[in-house]
């Protein structure tokens, strides 16, 4: 953001990129709230020292003119700023001036509903933890909104680091709306902080794309994957084999191999196969509840793959992919089972116990052996064991930056399951799911979505988009199914939903 402003400013004065904040903010307050409330809108604006309070300053003095009940919070002895532009919007802004005891006061006879208050404390600036009057107007701002005001945050609620998710306990303005400018920052799509923002709405305020260099990091929606997904339509000549075909390895526990075949073949792919390891000597049988278009074998595994691949042609080699992890135990026996699937040169899916076998020092070998694409699903414990053999990727505090460099380390697209899953690529793009539902946080859940991810890769896409695709399937249908089961929702009802999604995905017009 330093550098976007840096070439911005050359083209025309911050403050006249700060009018335009505070004057976003005023119209936003017209729109969105002044409509919704049962009598004239109150409003009290708190403006910190810096540029976050200065757009406040500018934003109350607009709403003022525009016929609205305004006043203004603020921080600090002597109403005073410190930057230039924040004392100059503070010197243009002749409202009347209160301090807390007013604000309280003030919250305690009117009624909550007609009630809104702007933080304009920290925004993006925020260095260390609230402190002082701002976290006691933090506090009385969060007592309002609890009994019914609304919370308007400029930029990023006070309290929120701009930078990272982590978030102090009892010291963060809970918005129901936030307003930030040029683009998102991590606090406003990483849990735990997102939570804080509420809706948020982006402004540009005269920025230019060019003025800040890509990043990478962009939200997990379709407009990142829908032409290499959604749009590719299908041959009317085509044939299973075409479509790709995936193989799922399964374990003592086959019911989540039961689930990664179902997400398989909801995917579009048009084969799902899926064998026994081997791995544990433990008696076979068949899988109840499968899919009757699965085919289903069980035997000596290594031979029968090495029959499917050797029978395959350059074409449909280059559309299969193997998937293996799902219950299978953290051991040598399994960790064999990853080195030969490696061997194959085929894409290839990871989850569960094969991941976990892959810790430690063994890691590094195998990512060596990565030699088509790759992707991972570890979620935190799995993330953990996994990448043991790099203590300073453990303890990077960047949620983004640890997997990038997850990913470079592994030379593999690896998925950090969780309600904000965040997909990286070796390449050092990332996207983050930012709409989901907490409900997905069910055994077998993150099975359908490995299966789905293997039967994207294998329909021929882009392993980062694949996997970015699948993961928005996924919470897409989460979300879909939290409307009608609620927290009954289970993993069996995952693979339907996804596809449901992805159909109504499929309309590129």
């Amino acid at each position: 953001m330093r550098q976007a402003e840096a070439r911005a400013f050359r083209r025309e004065s911050s403050y006249s990129y700060m009018r335009r904040a505070g004057k976003a903010v005023a119209d936003l307050v017209e729109q969105r709230f002044a409509q919704k409330a049962t009598r004239p809108l109150r409003v009290v604006v708190a403006c910190g020292k810096g540029n976050n309070g200065g757009d406040g300053y500018i934003a109350a003095q607009k709403l003022a003119t525009r016929g609205f009940d305004v006043r203004v919070l603020p921080l600090g002895e002597n109403n005073e700023s410190r930057t230039p532009d924040a004392r100059r919007a503070n010197e243009h802004c002749g409202l009347k001036r209160i301090g807390l005891e007013e604000l309280d006061a003030f919250l305690e006879r009117e009624r909550r509903e007609n009630i809104l208050l702007i933080d304009a404390m920290v925004g993006i600036g925020l260095t260390s933890p609230l402190r002082g009057m701002a976290r006691e107007v933090a506090e009385l701002f969060n007592r309002a909104r609890r009994q019914g005001g609304s919370v308007l945050a400029v930029d990023l609620p006070s309290g929120l680091y701009s930078d990272r998710p982590c978030v102090e306990q009892g010291g963060v303005v809970e918005a129901d709306l936030t307003l930030c400018f040029f683009r998102k920052k991590a606090a406003h799509v990483l849990l735990p902080s997102r939570v804080f923002c509420g809706e948020i709405l982006c402004d540009d305020i005269g920025f230019l794309e060019e003025d800040c260099p890509d990043s990478g990091v962009v939200e997990n929606a379709p407009a990142l994957f829908s032409e290499a997904v959604f749009c590719k339509p299908l041959d009317a000549q085509t044939h299973k084999h075409r479509r790709g075909s995936v193989v799922v390895v399964r374990s003592r526990m086959g019911g989540a191999a039961r689930l990664a075949a179902e997400g398989a073949t909801r995917s579009g792919v048009g084969l799902v196969r899926l064998f026994s390891d081997a791995a544990e000597s433990y008696e076979y049988s068949p899988l109840s509840g499968l899919p009757a278009s699965v085919i289903e074998e069980d035997g000596d595994w290594q031979q029968v793959v090495r029959g499917v691949v050797q029978q395959a042609s350059d074409e449909q080699r280059e559309k299969m992919v193997f998937a293996y992890g799902f219950g299978a135990p953290m051991s040598e026996q399994t960790l064999g089972v990853v080195r030969k699937l490696t061997g194959l040169g085929l894409g290839l899916v990871l989850d569960a116990g094969a991941l976990r076998s892959m810790g430690g020092g063994d890691a590094l070998s195998v990512f060596a052996s990565f030699k088509s694409p790759v992707v991972l699903l570890p979620h935190g414990g799995e993330f953990r064991a996994l990448f043991s053999c790099d203590q300073g990727l453990l303890g990077e505090e960047d949620p983004l930056e640890r997997a990038r460099r997850a990913a470079r380390l592994s030379r593999a697209v690896v998925v950090v399951k969780g309600g904000d899953t965040i997909v990286a690529a070796p390449n050092g793009r990332l996207s983050v799911l930012t709409e989901s539902s907490p409900c997905l946080a069910t055994a077998g859940s993150g099975d359908v979505l490995a299966g789905f991810v293997a039967g994207l890769l294998a329909v021929g896409g882009d392993a980062f988009l694949a996997a970015s695709a699948a993961v928005w399937l996924h919470g897409r249908a989460g979300m879909a199914l939290e409307k009608t089961w609620g927290r009954g929702m289970r993993a069996d009802d995952l693979a339907g939903a996804m596809a449901a999604a992805f159909a109504r995905g499929l309309s590129c017009d």
